[in-house]
């Protein structure tokens, strides 16, 4: 009866006491195997990402190693009243020098990565689903083609990502990072809706020196209509 046109039974049970086992059992598994939507950047660290570095060993030793590989200079981070401070290691010319610096002062791309890897994290420990928009933004491509990479080359993992991305020279990462049926384009008609197709959907692709140069000149359209 509380099942309107628009509306799921699963929402509906949110709101009713009323208890079906395998549907709550789903419902269970929907709110731990799949993480909230990761959109742009605020520029600021949230505060599970504060909590997870002040009460995860784990995710620590994991963030200042991928921090290191990364070649961001960052030797350490503490979360101290809720504010993350940032161990800085330097070569100048009087040697080798450490400075503390607050959050305000780090690169909206340092934040940009302390908060996505610490929702991979998260990930990767349950297994889950989790979206991420626009993965490259505040990010240089080298960095974001790491993550990726890291990512696929995890050992064990079930877990998966989906992506969006306005960066097309990852199209060169075909066969490297990921497959060619991983690759999906989405195109706006002139009615304002969007349509959503699958790389693999065109034929003759393993005869192309280059997917992202097919992708360039319009082979297999997406691409925004710049006059």
């Amino acid at each position: 009866m509380n099942c309107l046109r628009n509306m799921s039974v699963l929402a509906v049970l949110k709101k009713v006491n009323v208890s079906v086992p395998y549907l709550d059992n789903m419902r269970r598994w929907i709110d731990t195997r799949m993480l909230p939507l990761q959109s742009g950047t605020s520029g600021v660290l949230s505060q599970d990402a504060k909590r997870l570095l002040a009460d995860s060993p784990d995710f620590r030793e994991y963030l200042l190693q991928f921090a290191q590989e990364a070649d961001f200079n960052i030797s350490d981070i503490k979360i101290q009243k809720m504010a993350a401070l940032f161990g800085h290691t330097v070569e100048n010319e009087s040697g080798v020098e450490s400075y503390v610096l607050p959050e305000s002062c780090q690169s909206t791309g340092t934040k940009r990565m302390v908060e996505l890897e610490s929702m991979i994290f998260t990930q990767l420990k349950r297994q889950a689903f989790m979206c991420v928009d626009e993965i490259e933004a505040s990010m240089h491509p080298n960095l974001m083609e790491y993550i990726l990479t890291k990512f696929v080359n995890t050992p064990d993992n079930q877990s998966q990502l989906l992506v969006s991305t306005h960066y097309d020279p990852i199209l060169k990462d075909i066969d490297d990072i990921f497959g060619k049926d991983s690759v999906w384009f989405t195109e706006k008609s002139k009615d304002g809706n969007t349509t959503l197709f699958s790389l693999v959907d065109f034929k003759g692709l393993n005869k192309l020196s280059s997917i992202h140069r097919a992708y360039m000149n319009g082979q297999f359209g997406a691409l925004p209509n710049v006059l």
